[in-house]
């Protein structure tokens, strides 16, 4: 499966792939496929656990993931009609930080 990414990604110029549904296979699942495509692995960690989410994201898993903890507290901190959460939005802004790894 692994040679098949590779050769795939190669042929078709892709400069990425997206996982769609990471939760469905623990994070250290996908680290030899993107590590077999040779490029920039994001995944989708649908749900509001920041811990969840960022355990897929790291050495020995993909490249990045969508922040969607974040969205939610989005949603409520500017939705109308809303609760106008602006402390719930800093609270997962400031744990985000912390949990997500920064590659540069």
């Amino acid at each position: 499966m692994f040679p098949s990414c590779e050769v795939s990604v190669s042929r078709l110029n892709m400069p990425h792939i997206n996982h769609p549904l990471n939760r469905h296979a623990p994070p250290g699942f996908w680290a030899p496929i993107c590590a077999a495509a040779g490029v920039f692995c994001m995944g989708e960690v649908f749900g509001s656990d920041i811990n969840e989410a960022a355990s897929y994201q790291g050495s020995g898993a993909l490249d990045s993931v969508l922040n969607y903890p974040l969205y939610d507290a989005l949603v409520n901190a500017f939705g109308l009609p809303g609760p106008q959460n602006m402390t719930g939005l800093v609270q997962v802004m400031s744990q985000s930080k912390r949990q997500y790894k920064v590659r540069l």
